[in-house]
């Protein structure tokens, strides 16, 4: 434990630090976690650190070890993840991106990245729109095709 304090300029800190260290081929390799308190302008800031090439917190589900999020390489994994609100910047999705509520050819929205199909179903239960990379179906409430703009297949 760290402490420094100076009552003239009305600042203070303390840190709190555990590291493990090798040497190997002229290189020190660490590990450790640092925990700090500031005082600086009468505002108080506190920190929490990390030094590590892979950071992981597990979930001892059944005795086992099972990561729930990890940072390896620069890049971070989680497993599952409830985000109330996101705002992101850049997005590479790999496969698909759906509704909570999408059921096929029933409610929802679903985009397939793959192959570029989208099903969005409006939660009134008025109608239906599908989008492929040839055709744009709208269907009634019954199911029943109304519009069919592209490539016309006179189905759904």
């Amino acid at each position: 434990l760290q402490a420094k304090y100076d009552m003239k300029k009305g600042e203070a800190s303390a840190t709190w630090t555990s590291l493990v260290k090798i040497h190997y081929d002229g290189v020190d390799y660490d590990a450790g976690m640092v925990i700090g308190a500031e005082l600086k302008n009468g505002k108080v800031s506190t920190q929490i650190g990390f030094s590590a090439q892979t950071f992981i917190i597990y979930n001892p589900v059944n005795g086992e070890k099972v990561p729930m999020f990890s940072i390896q390489n620069g890049q971070t994994f989680i497993n599952d993840a409830l985000i109330s609100k996101a705002t992101i910047e850049s997005v590479v999705v790999g496969m698909e991106i759906r509704s909570k509520n999408y059921i096929p050819g029933r409610s929802g929205f679903y985009w397939n990245m793959q192959n570029g199909q989208m099903e969005n179903i409006g939660s009134d239960k008025q109608g239906k729109m599908k989008q492929t990379n040839t055709t744009i179906s709208i269907a009634d409430n019954q199911g029943r095709l109304r519009v069919q703009i592209g490539k016309i297949t006179g189905v759904f």
